[in-house]
């Protein structure tokens, strides 16, 4: 008589020493230069590689960012300041082609942004055009309406209503949520 056997739990294999290093080499890494043994989780991808990884791991890479960034700091403050320059340039071309969607001033240095939803007011333009990309500018730009300074002064006193009254744009004014600013009573 044949006597039942009963089956081996599916992980039992990997207890043998030849097939726990295979799985080893599947799920873990050796760092090309701290020599250490991690999971594939502490290595950034690169698509070039066999395995898919770089062949550092993320600790050991950013020190040498960190170093190689140090050592060249004027370079790359050169390059941000550049950077700057010709989105603070765009944002001067772009302002000179805009008026005032009220009275329809043109004078770029009578110019501002008011926010028309002011909870989406990421950070106000004017410090924007310094720390951001252009493409980021404009998509904060969008969230504005473009007055003059004595428009923007009465929004913020009068409120909406006193928009929606003198407002010559009908794209803006047809925006239920346009100016969502409060009057301020003293």
């Amino acid at each position: 008589m044949v006597r039942f056997q009963r089956p081996q739990p599916v992980w039992e294999h990997l207890k043998k020493p030849q097939t726990l290093n295979r799985v080893r080499r599947c799920i873990m890494k050796k760092c090309s230069r701290c020599k250490e043994v991690k999971e594939f989780t502490a290595f950034c991808k690169q698509s070039r590689s066999k395995d898919g990884y770089q062949p550092a791991c993320k600790v050991c890479m950013n020190i040498s960012w960190n170093a190689s960034r140090n050592k060249k700091k004027e370079h790359y403050s050169l390059v941000q300041q550049k950077r700057q320059q010709k989105v603070v340039e765009q944002y001067k071309i772009w302002k000179k082609q805009q008026k005032c969607v009220v009275c329809h001033e043109s004078d770029e240095s009578c110019l501002d942004l008011h926010h028309v939803v002011s909870h989406t007011k990421e950070v106000d333009v004017s410090d924007a055009v310094y720390k951001w990309s252009w493409k980021r500018v404009l998509t904060e730009i969008e969230k504005c309406v473009i007055v003059c300074s004595n428009c923007h002064r009465k929004i913020h006193k009068y409120g909406n209503e006193w928009y929606y009254k003198h407002s010559k744009n009908a794209q803006v004014a047809e925006r239920p949520n346009a100016l969502a600013c409060k009057a301020k009573t003293p």
